[in-house]
């Protein structure tokens, strides 16, 4: 009668069992109870331990759980990792300096941009007063006279590039007649701040209504007379073409005869 009353005690009225070596074990849970068999072999603790081993196996520690929780293998690169909000690293040091000096850099290099690509003046002159001719003569009546000129102009290239002088189309005029006209389509590259010089040479006749040009060289070897001469320059520079007209009025000196 007292061997079933302290069974009774021990068992209890809520399904809790205790063990014997003191450890209460809950009847519903499945939890497995601390203790030493008598017949040697492995304690109930390290058959816990074992399947733990089993059930984390291929599993590696959780970085962000102090060691007190484990994560699958698979998903070992899907993790993120926090950084408290009072974490130094959020703070970037300087920002506002290298925003500054970004965009002064950014302002510097525009402007410089600017500078050396805006299109500055490209200047066509000629600085020669007096030509010369280089062949001269008359025809056998003295009525009709024949020079080639060669007449030189100076190409002025200001800009920061350089630009190429395409072909220079070349008039002489007298009287608003045309006595010679070409078109020179030899190419020349100006480099950036620099002057070349242009040749181009014409070939002209004086006859008919302009024989009292003839008559006054024939009669005056030394003699010069003036005229007009027109030259339309092309320039190409970025794929870009740009025209530019000069006109000048120029000396022209008798030829000699013997």
């Amino acid at each position: 009668m007292a061997e079933k009353s302290d069974a009774d005690a021990v068992k209890g009225s809520v399904g809790k069992t205790y063990t014997g070596t003191g450890v209460l074990v809950d009847d519903a849970q499945p939890t497995i109870a601390v203790g030493v068999v008598d017949d040697g072999h492995l304690s109930t603790r390290s058959r816990f331990i074992s399947g733990c081993e089993d059930f984390f196996h291929g599993s590696i520690t959780c970085p962000t759980c102090d060691g007190t929780g484990r994560v699958s293998r698979d998903r070992e690169h899907e993790l993120v990792a926090l950084i408290p909000m009072s974490d130094k690293r959020l703070d970037p040091r300087r920002t506002k300096l290298y925003v500054a000096i970004s965009v002064t850099l950014c302002f510097m290099v525009a402007g410089m941009l600017v500078f050396f690509l805006f299109p500055r003046s490209i200047n066509i002159h000629c600085s020669q007063p007096t030509i010369v001719p280089l062949v001269a003569g008359y025809n056998e009546n003295h009525t009709a006279m024949y020079m080639t000129l060669l007449n030189m102009y100076n190409v002025t290239n200001e800009n920061f590039y350089q630009v190429r002088l395409t072909s220079v189309e070349a008039n002489i005029l007298l009287n608003q007649r045309i006595l010679a006209s070409v078109t020179n389509t030899s190419s020349m590259t100006v480099s950036m701040r620099s002057t070349e010089l242009y040749y181009v040479q014409l070939n002209a006749t004086f006859s008919s209504d302009l024989d009292y040009i003839v008559r006054y060289c024939w009669n005056y070897q030394d003699g010069i007379f003036l005229v007009q001469f027109q030259a339309m320059a092309t320039f190409s520079y970025f794929q870009k073409l740009e025209q530019m007209t000069l006109i000048t009025y120029q000396y022209i000196r008798c030829p000699k005869h013997h």
